[in-house]
């Protein structure tokens, strides 16, 4: 990735209200499945760990059919079974069942979404999950949560505790807030010591021009509300985190000849990263590519 261009912090211009009701619409109601993207942001675009694709192919269809995820943020470098791990911006669950498997009995799976038709597609497949990884449907670890992720004390039916999770994630979703200094200081909040932000997102090398932040296509497609690298830099270690890896970083075309004209000249790449709370202690100290 070349060095971000901004000049002034960028992405955070919206009014808030708008930034919310753009984007419940977008996912209510302009997308059905992820078919209907305009843009390579909001699909797979890195390879999921061999682990994670056999799990996958467990995952029922509908749910797969309206992934608008950007990346593979679920640790497949070392087991995480028995953590309790929380989904921001959850949608229909995918993570959220791959995850459960992952974490098995022992663990437990939140997701969080403001969405009510996203959620309740989740809430429909919990049963049907439980019963494919462990045999029972009444033995689902899982739970989901309405509320946004700017304020996860607030989700109902109850809120998420201080330092009460183990590993948060996220796919193609902290983009999407106005408010992405606030996601971050809840991710920290929730933390327990030593846990780890784990989550991909879109980012772009310069600021964007006013009609690209307003587009609510661009938005609602991660695009609009990208923020540059060096902003997220500064707003994630102020948020409390001190040791954040670049884990990946994949190019993302606009396709949309629309869209396009609107950010010429524009680079949007998408990141995976790792955060990690300081104090207790982690499994290890790699990347999942294995790096140090």
């Amino acid at each position: 990735m070349s060095p971000c261009e901004c000049k002034s912090p960028c992405g955070e211009k919206r009014d808030n209200n708008d930034v919310v009701a753009g984007v419940a619409e977008y996912y209510s109601q302009t997308l059905k499945t992820s078919a209907d993207l305009k843009t390579t942001a909001c699909c797979p675009a890195e390879a999921m760990p061999a682990s994670h694709r056999a799990v996958l192919a467990e995952v029922a269809d509908e749910v797969q059919a309206k992934f608008y995820g950007c990346g593979s943020p679920i640790p497949g470098d070392r087991s995480i079974a028995g953590l309790t791990v929380l989904d921001l911006g959850c949608g229909t669950g995918r993570d959220v069942f791959l995850a459960s498997k992952l974490v098995g009995e022992s663990g437990r799976v939140i997701g969080v979404d403001m969405l009510e038709s996203q959620l309740e597609v989740a809430r429909r497949y919990v049963g049907y999950h439980a019963e494919k990884f462990f045999g029972d449907a009444s033995r689902s670890n899982v739970q989901f949560l309405k509320g946004y992720i700017e304020d996860l004390r607030s989700t109902e039916p109850v809120g998420v505790a201080d330092a009460s999770v183990d590993l948060v994630v996220s796919n193609c979703v902290c983009n999407l807030s106005p408010d992405k200094a606030r996601v971050f200081a809840e991710v920290y909040r929730v933390l327990r010591a030593g846990g780890e932000f784990y989550f991909s997102d879109i980012y772009c090398d310069r600021q964007l021009s006013e009609a690209a932040r307003q587009d609510k296509v661009l938005y609602g497609e991660c695009l609009g509300g990208a923020l540059c690298l060096e902003d997220f830099q500064r707003l994630i270690r102020e948020a409390g985190f001190s040791d954040v890896r670049l884990v990946r970083s994949a190019p993302v075309e606009v396709e949309d000849a629309r869209l396009r004209e609107l950010v010429e000249g524009v680079r949007y790449f998408s990141c995976t990263f790792r955060c990690f709370k300081a104090g207790g202690g982690r499994s290890n100290g790699k990347d999942s590519t294995g790096e140090e």
